[in-house]
């Protein structure tokens, strides 16, 4: 579709009227684009907005895992359409970067369905040949980085089978771990400082992996810490060791 509100929103709406998928829907440009916490993203043309939605039978615990899967998914793809593009890693719990800079989010939704059964909707923002500026972090855009123009077709050429190859990995959280092992090979480097912010407090730390479930790992100033939600931000000692 040329034009929506949000394509987490049109997918939501597919499987509460009882599509039981899988479904993708993409959009050139989004009027209403979300992010996490009902944030708003900016959403031109010319770069990636895209969801999928499909039935599932896991575990609600395990649905948080779906942006690890949706991450990594992700990550190949971009090395399929943009290569070479050096020093891209995955941070916890949503967002893919370039350089320190990020250039995608991942927004994992879920309702029920008329039958009672669960259905989840995984969204992509991806910056193909435009960025945000004057945000609360640095940004970047696929074409940018590769030094040639790089279409949010393409991209989505790469990215529809490789979420399928590891949704199916996945196998609704009982093969995780083969998931966490891929996230960790492509994620930050462990011991990079990190800020996480939640409604509540305020953690800092380095970064040392994530667990089972999926959630971050720190290393605070009084030893581990184990993180379920919350804003990730590289803080300023990060420059040193992530790029």
């Amino acid at each position: 579709m040329a034009r929506l509100g949000s394509t987490n929103e049109e997918a939501l709406a597919h499987a509460r009227r009882g599509d039981a998928g899988p479904l993708w829907i993409s959009a050139d440009q989004q009027t209403q684009g979300r992010g996490r916490r009902g944030r708003s993203w900016v959403s031109p043309v010319g770069n990636l907005y895209v969801s999928l939605m499909f039935r599932t039978g896991a575990a609600p615990s395990a649905l948080p895992q779906l942006a690890h899967v949706a991450a990594v998914a992700l990550v190949q793809a971009i090395r399929a359409t943009a290569s070479p593009v050096s020093r891209l890693c995955i941070k916890w719990p949503n967002d893919v970067l370039v350089d320190k800079a990020k250039v995608a989010g991942i927004l994992v939704e879920a309702t029920m369905a008329p039958d009672r059964t669960q259905a989840c909707v995984i969204g992509w923002g991806v910056n193909c040949s435009y960025h945000p500026e004057g945000l609360a972090y640095l940004t970047t855009d696929l074409s940018r980085v590769s030094g040639r123009a790089i279409s949010a077709a393409d991209l989505l050429q790469h990215l529809r089978p490789a979420m399928a190859e590891h949704l199916a990995l996945w196998d609704e959280g009982r093969g995780f771990g083969e998931i966490r092992a891929l996230w960790l090979a492509d994620a930050l480097p462990v011991d990079t400082p990190l800020t996480v912010r939640s409604d509540r407090e305020q953690v800092e730390g380095r970064f040392q992996g994530i667990d089972g479930q999926g959630r971050l790992l720190l290393l605070g100033p009084h030893g581990p810490v184990t993180v379920e939600a919350g804003d990730v931000f590289l803080d300023e000692r990060s420059a040193a060791s992530v790029g």
